[in-house]
This record gives structure tokens, sequence and C-alpha cells, in this order.
């Protein structure tokens, strides 16, 4: 089932006028002759179409620093090789991975990716995702990096892992404020009229 109407008419007429959509084409029609799939495309509108419905959920998960909270931690701790977290909507940096395949991806999940060979990444992880991500770093003995976490208890179970190493660490905004992060809506990025609920920290970590 797809929702885009000249995609299924130039699969089942064998081509189009677009280059780019026949190459596209063709690699699929490969991998169907390659694997003995028989592929049938039938046009269904966006509204009832599953599949999109991953991508038309907004989430808070999904933030992004303001670009002068971004401008402070480029000063201190940059400039950064890659964002290892992040979408196409809401990175940085130039390189990011992210966690599916989008059009200007360097890379699908970091925990897949070589990141040991990075010079200076960047992260600003899910705040459930701090733990596994900051041990995930140590494992794969990243020399160097920086990143955005939330100081929400006092007993962080990251904290443990990110003071086994040197650190620098900047506060870049406290409770309340809402000059630090973007939110993503329907439409754009906007501020959060009611500001953050904990204390935003970057952490520079050297594991040399």
């Amino acid at each position: 089932m797809v929702d885009n109407q000249p995609v299924v008419q130039s699969w089942n007429n064998g081509g189009c006028k677009s280059l780019e959509l026949n190459d596209i084409l063709k690699s699929f029609f490969m991998v169907c002759l390659e694997k003995n799939i028989d592929l049938s495309l039938s046009r269904i509108s966006t509204t009832n179409n599953p599949a999109d419905m991953p991508s038309r959920r907004l989430s808070n998960m999904d933030a992004m620093l303001q670009s002068g909270i971004w401008a402070i931690i480029e000063h201190h701790f940059g400039p950064h090789s890659v964002d290892l977290m992040s979408l196409d909507s809401n990175s940085l940096v130039d390189r990011h991975f992210t966690p599916s395949p989008l059009p200007k991806s360097s890379g699908v999940d970091v925990f897949s990716q070589k990141i040991e060979t990075e010079a200076n990444p960047y992260v600003f992880p899910p705040f459930c995702m701090v733990l596994p991500v900051t041990r995930y770093l140590v494992e794969r003995k990243v020399q160097r990096y920086t990143i955005v976490v939330a100081e929400r208890f006092s007993l962080d179970p990251w904290w443990p892992v990110l003071n086994t190493y040197p650190v620098s660490k900047i506060f870049l905004a406290g409770i309340c404020s809402n000059e630090a992060l973007l939110y993503p809506s329907k439409r754009e990025f906007i501020k959060d009229q009611y500001g953050l609920k904990f204390n935003l920290l970057a952490f520079r970590v050297s594991m040399s």
C-alpha cells in the first residue's frame, strides 16, 4: 500500500519520465528478481496508510537545542564531527546518525556505528537513553565526546558513569527557562511556554 500515486503508476506501467524515480524502481525490480518476489503496489490515502503513523507522531524526545545554547557548546567544546543521535529535522551538525534511514543521514542507529573513529562526537540523547549511550561510549573507548543531559534527580544513574572520567561541565539553562529547547509541532519547532522542568547541562568527557 503506497500513498504516492506517481510511484504506483510508474511501477505498474514499467517506468516514467523521471530518471531519478526510474533508477529507484529499477533497484526495486532487481531485488524482486533476485529474491523471487512478486511485488504489487496499490494506492492508499496518506491518512489511511499504517506505514505513515510513526512519522506523523510528534514527540518531545525529538526536541532540539536553540541556536544560542548550541553556540555555547560549540564555543567551549567544538567543533563537533558528528551528531550521534538526531533526525534530519533537528540535527545541528552536518554529519549525523539517525534512528531510521533518512535522506541526509550519515548512518542508522548509533549502536551499530564505529564511533570510536570519530574525532569529536556530540550527542543529546533522549533522557531515557543517557545511561545506555554513556555505557556504549565507554565500551567503544571513544576518546572524547560532548553529551547534553538533564539534571532531574540527585541520583540519576548516569552520574557515576560520566564522573568516572575527567569531565568539564557547563550549565546551559535552568528550570523554567524557555530559551534552551525547541519542540516539534506540525509546522515547525517551537518554544515551550512553560519552560524546562530540569537543569540542562553539557559534559565534556575525556577518556584519556
